[in-house]
């Protein structure tokens, strides 16, 4: 039987709600008439237009009712950028009654990306967050950027979600963000379901995508779905699991049609692919699970029901061993309500996902469980400052309740008073009385609060408790700002710190020697956003100098053992100490490490322990590697505490002042060698200009290139490592070469000696100025 879900329509013209969303259930499982079509969806068309525009009626509204916590779907959306985020959490958005249009990434109007930087520049910049309801669950939506720039905006997101939708382009596959974000995901433990988008376009091809995960992310992925036609004729999907076979029709498959799979429903070629693939499917499945197994070997396909293979893929996504993937494209509205209920069949809630990592004040591991009646435990992920609400604290509650009101205690010590909270609707908030464990909020009245810190309400401060922190990557660029006027320094202070709050990869240092104001960041496009904020957000007139790349040093092998005596008179009294110490080059990407091999014991004068001598000689050695040689601090360096000389009159101070100028002595320029950023690079170009982009990237910027993919029928992926200085200014470099038909994107590989004549060169721009 075909069961056809028209499109709505109403007096107000055309509406693209479709009766999956109406029902708040899976296609699939309608089991409507065509008598009772009608009077139904009419009748839920009312209720959803009601509810749609009381959300916007009601903004102040303390009545949002909670959802039980296994209703509760804390999901991201990842992917490589231009693969499809923001274009698919908006088909989301408006099939759950969220919007009442789709918004476009190239017309500047959607609800996820709703910066003015990011709708001139057509990409998302910061993470945003949604909640709407599908199928009777609470779904938080976090869409993040994809840009490498803005890889941090992705790691605090991360650390609040239970699960995460990677999106891949069908064409290119796995992509150079691709593989960061996976990491990502990976390293927080977070399940994810895959969604390969752009069915549609020419050279698309899921099977290729599906083992490109495989072989270059080492996943599991699992296909749930067999596309029905090739590139522009693309047009439906065979469920896999149930066994049926949806397709959409019309121009942006406006109509749904679902029907049991049989020879007739799909041509011959389609029929046989989806049988071999529901057998690779069970198959996958009865290597992870036992009982599959056993009903699979004793009884085939037809004793392993839909809700046995339900039940598998929702244990084992959640424990990492599978991620089932679905297919469609986003831009045609073809696929989206399927991935909305395998995001709440099979996405873990906060009961079933691994608990956070959690240390009590004694660093020992303390369980935080996810119940409202407990102790209340939350992280702040991100921090804004909004022009009306002031600083907007972003966080999740992983056990208790946080109320409106509430003193809290932060990880760092301070006490901060909540003045409202609010339930996430990107740049709308909601106001709520309490957010529940498990679930996603926002609050007002917090003016210390930073990224990664963790709250506890004041009372519980004798049960402290502290959630593991997120992980900031060191920034790569480098410029000077300054104030354009004197009358400009407090608000161009307060800007700073502000954006220091909000943007943990964002760093501001003062150059003792120069007197300059230093911002860092991953990028020059990083860079270019703070100096757009600067100027229209908080309208600070300043002065932003050159990009300039942060530099690293490290000794060229081992120096022998140095020795030097410091005396120091302070306040009439003599201060001495003396220290004999080694360096040599360490293990790349090791840092800074310090060896004990001084004597076992101290001379009887000496008004020290021994354990305070050997922390003043690493405090003293650690600042002089942090300074560094050339204005670039040192790394990878091991230092050997070798032996010392103390009496009486040697103290801490002293001996934390011998140890930090010993070693800068020791590093005196000729025995150190610089190290430079180094980027691993994929580039997307039609085949005809490989050549030229290859001899380019080979030989005028010192580029190595690991492998070349093919992209379709005509474009070439160029996968390789080029140090970043070679990268500035490259994208005007890259589309003169290529008559505007490449891109390219960039992550950060490692830190490399650069190569002798550089170095000579830029030591002596170094010394000289010149």
């Amino acid at each position: 039987m075909i069961s056809r879900h028209p499109y709505l329509t109403h007096a107000g013209g055309l509406s693209v709600t479709p009766v999956s969303a109406l029902y708040k259930r899976p296609i699939s499982l309608c089991k409507l008439n065509p008598s009772s079509i009608t009077q139904r969806t009419t009748q839920t068309w009312k209720q959803r237009t009601s509810r749609h525009y009381a959300t916007h009626r009601t903004a102040g509204s303390r009545s949002t009712p909670q959802t039980s916590i296994d209703k509760v779907r804390n999901i991201g959306i990842i992917a490589h950028v231009d693969a499809g985020k923001t274009t698919t959490a908006e088909c989301m958005l408006f099939y759950t009654g969220q919007t009442g249009r789709i918004g476009d990434v190239d017309d500047g109007d959607t609800v996820m990306d709703f910066l003015e930087m990011e709708r001139e520049r057509g990409i998302t910049i910061q993470s945003a967050a949604i909640s709407f309801t599908w199928r009777d669950h609470r779904v938080n939506l976090i869409d993040t950027p994809g840009h490498v720039d803005f890889t941090v905006e992705v790691e605090r997101s991360m650390r609040v979600l239970d699960g995460a939708v990677a999106v891949f382009d069908a064409v290119a596959g796995v992509q150079a963000q691709s593989e960061t974000v996976w990491k990502q995901a990976q390293r927080y433990g977070v399940p994810r379901l895959i969604f390969v988008n752009k069915m549609d376009r020419e050279g698309s091809n899921l099977d290729s995508t599906v083992q490109s995960i495989r072989g270059k992310l080492g996943g599991n992925p699992l296909k749930i779905q067999q596309p029905i036609g090739i590139d522009s004729h693309f047009h439906g999907v065979v469920d896999l699991v149930d066994m049926k076979v949806i397709k959409w029709e019309g121009r942006d498959g406006e109509n749904v049609v679902v029907e049991e799979f049989s020879p007739e429903s799909v041509d011959k070629v389609t029929h046989k692919k989806s049988l071999e693939a529901r057998a690779e499917l069970l198959e996958a499945l009865a290597d992870l699970d036992e009982d599959i197994m056993q009903v699979y070997l004793e009884q085939g396909d037809s004793g392993v029901t839909s809700d046995m293979i339900k039940g598998a893929l929702r244990k084992y996504t959640a424990e990492l061993k599978c991620q089932p993937v679905l297919c469609g494209t986003s831009l045609k509205r073809k696929g989206v309500q399927q991935l909305l209920d395998a995001v709440v069949e099979y996405l873990p809630s906060p009961l079933q996902t691994t608990q956070p990592k959690a240390t009590d004040k004694d660093n020992r591991p303390v369980s935080v469980t996810p119940k409202k009646e407990a102790q209340m435990v939350a992280l702040a992920y991100k921090v804004i400052h909004d022009k009306f609400r002031g600083i907007v604290v972003y966080f999740r509650v992983y056990s208790g309740t946080l109320k409106s009101g509430s003193t809290l205690l932060t990880s760092r010590g301070q006490k901060e008073r909540i003045t409202r909270i609010y339930e996430v609707n990107a740049q709308d908030l909601v106001e709520r009385e309490s957010i529940e464990a498990g679930d996603i909020g926002a609050a007002t009245g917090l003016k210390t609060v930073a990224t990664g810190d963790t709250l506890l309400l004041m009372q519980d401060a004798n049960r402290e408790v502290k959630l593991e922190g997120i992980t900031v990557p060191a920034p790569v660029f480098f410029c000077s700002v300054e104030p354009l006027r004197t009358a400009d320094e407090k608000a161009l202070e307060d800007a700073l710190h502000n954006m220091q709050l909000e943007d943990p990869s964002f760093r501001l240092t003062h150059d003792q020697e120069t007197g300059q104001t230093l911002i860092g960041g991953m990028g020059e496009l990083h860079l270019e956003i703070i100096r757009d904020r600067l100027l229209n957000h908080y309208n600070v007139q300043a002065n932003v100098g050159s990009i300039f790349i942060s530099y690293r040093t490290c000794v060229n092998g081992c120096i022998e053992e140095s020795r030097k005596t410091f005396h120091e008179m302070v306040g009439g009294r003599k201060q001495s100490a003396g220290l004999t110490l080694r360096l040599e080059v360490g293990e790349r990407g090791d840092g800074n490490t310090f060896h004990d091999e001084g004597p076992t014991s101290l001379e009887s004068e000496v008004n020290l322990d021994r354990q305070q001598v050997v922390d003043a000689v690493w405090a003293g050695t650690k600042s002089a590697l942090d300074r560094g040689v050339f204005g670039y601090s040192a790394t990878d360096v091991t230092v050997t505490l070798v032996d010392w000389e103390l009496d009486d009159t040697s103290s801490v101070a002293a001996i934390r002042k011998c140890a930090a100028q010993l070693c800068g002595m020791i590093m005196n320029g000729d025995n150190m060698d610089i190290l430079e950023p180094v980027m691993k690079i994929q580039l997307s170009c039609s085949q005809e200009y490989v050549g030229s982009v290859l001899s380019d990237l080979t030989n005028a910027r010192r580029g190595v290139v690991h492998s070349i993919d093919a992209e379709g029928e005509t474009d070439r992926i160029i996968h390789g490592s080029v140090p970043l200085k070679q990268t500035l200014g490259y994208s005007t470099a890259l589309r003169s070469q290529t008559q505007g038909n490449a891109s390219f994107t960039m992550d950060f590989e490692e830190y490399k000696v650069m190569i002798r004549t550089d170095q000579e060169q830029l030591k002596k721009k170094l010394l000289t100025g010149v």
